[in-house]
């Protein structure tokens, strides 16, 4: 009866231990990822001819569900950056990015992230659907 009842502690310690998703994301969203495709309203918009040759993303976490990122791009000639807070939510599967210049309002983005790829769905601010594909 010891032995059982030291088991079902252990086995409860060991559930109550899960980690929460969001902070689980947050582990796994830090650091650079390189952006591999870029589809504006259904249509490829990376690559070299087109409208963004080159684009990636850091990610550092400044707690267990938030954090700063800074997004660079290379479109049209020009190299742009963008820099703000992130925080994630929804189990893991939402990010919400807030830029530091205000010049577009918050981002929420549907999340689909493994250790290797991450993938960001979202309406831009012209309403159009987006989606960003990177890999680590």
């Amino acid at each position: 009866m010891k032995k059982v009842i030291i088991a079902l502690t252990v086995l409860t310690a060991l559930v109550s231990c899960k980690k929460d998703p969001n902070a689980e994301a947050n582990e796994i969203l830090e650091g650079t990822w390189t952006v591999t495709s870029l589809i504006i309203a259904g249509n490829e918009e990376f690559g070299e001819t087109k409208r963004v040759t080159r684009a990636s993303f850091e990610f550092k976490s400044t707690g267990e569900t938030r954090g700063t990122y800074v997004e660079k791009n290379f479109s049209f000639g020009t190299e742009y950056t963008d820099k703000g807070e992130y925080f994630i939510s929804e189990e893991g599967l939402k990010i919400t990015l807030e830029n530091d210049n205000n010049s577009i309002k918050a981002l929420d983005a549907t999340l689909d992230l493994t250790e290797s790829s991450l993938k960001m769905t979202y309406k831009n601010e012209n309403g159009k659907n987006e989606i960003v594909t990177a890999t680590k």
